[in-house]
């Protein structure tokens, strides 16, 4: 699969009419099943590889709904993982339970958040392996570069692609992360992002080949230092082996038991009076805790709450290094 230089870069910029160019191309353009979907369940754009597993064309499947596509279980599921995707602000993979996108191909897939554009419902990047014996998922996935890099750079989450300890490729959400620009991070040594204090274990836990969840400590380009929450897993790219980070902010005091319920129960879209019948809380606890961790978040609404979470996994590995 070829995507032009030109296009890649032009993802960089603000225009919505430019990224929505860039998906538009890299669909047409993907030789593996690729699709972007929007929150309201319908098809944006969809590779010939996609298309064909319904039967059907690209120009056929664009602008209609999932619901017309799938049996309602079958897009309920998906829908529910779309709307997890745009919530959490991070990529998801999981398998195809039950084989429910086909009844003859079982599927393993990434959901991609892409970059809010104005005036236009929010979408999801989908792209989508079909099990094997023979190659899994992660092999194919690796394989696609120039698709990987284009998805990277228009995906609401801030991720980083590192070798030998230098910054290869990162995306615009990633430099604002640590207040920097694009340009100032590509090519510059990975632990200018991390907090003096935090350095030595980082470097030790990075040489014993580290991978999976980590609590550390970053530094803003203001100095400012910050927790935040790292998740590296390995990745070939360009024939080079890499590690894939990606990082979410953490409150600088601790969430309480009840604050961590509270925060999850706003992230799926509930209100007070909801999150309280629930929790089996007054309402008036619920907004207690609600206001103390949007202070702890230091955010002003839900709004930029959601902007700033990124739920964590249900089971975190001890701290380590990224």
């Amino acid at each position: 699969m070829q995507v032009e230089k030109k296009q890649i870069d032009k993802n960089t910029q603000k225009d919505s009419s430019l990224a929505q160019l860039d998906v538009s191309h890299l669909s047409k353009k993907s030789e593996m099943p690729l699709f972007c979907l929007n929150e309201e369940g319908i098809f944006e754009y969809i590779s010939p590889s996609a298309a064909a597993y319904f039967k059907s064309t690209p120009e056929e499947m664009a602008g209609k709904s999932i619901n017309a596509l799938l049996s309602p279980d079958a897009a309920k599921y998906y829908m529910e993982k779309v709307r997890q995707t745009l919530t959490e602000e991070k990529r998801l993979y999981f398998t195809d339970p039950d084989k429910m996108m086909s009844k003859i191909h079982r599927f393993y897939y990434y959901f991609w958040p892409l970059s809010p554009q104005k005036d236009t419902p929010r979408q999801v990047m989908i792209m989508a392996f079909e099990f094997s014996e023979e190659q899994h998922a992660d092999l194919k996935l690796v394989e696609a570069n120039e698709c990987i890099e284009q998805i990277i750079k228009m995906s609401a989450e801030p991720i980083a692609l590192i070798s030998d300890e230098i910054i290869q490729l990162i995306n615009e959400p990633f430099a604002s992360f640590f207040g920097y620009s694009v340009e100032e991070l590509v090519g510059k040594e990975q632990y200018k992002l991390v907090a003096p204090q935090d350095r030595q274990r980082v470097i030790r836990l990075n040489d014993e080949g580290f991978c999976g969840t980590d609590l550390s400590f970053g530094i803003k380009k203001d100095g400012t230092i910050f927790p935040c929450e790292v998740q590296v897993r390995k990745i070939r790219f360009k024939g080079k082996d890499m590690r894939c980070c990606t990082f979410r902010l953490l409150p600088q005091q601790p969430l309480t038991e009840i604050e961590k319920q509270v925060l999850d129960l706003i992230m799926q879209g509930l209100t007070n009076k909801q999150i309280a019948k629930k929790l089996c809380r007054s309402i008036r606890t619920v907004e207690v805790h609600r206001s103390v961790v949007m202070k702890k978040y230091n955010v002003e609404s839900v709004v930029d709450l959601v902007k700033k979470v990124i739920v964590p996994p249900q089971k975190f590995q001890p701290p380590i290094g990224f």
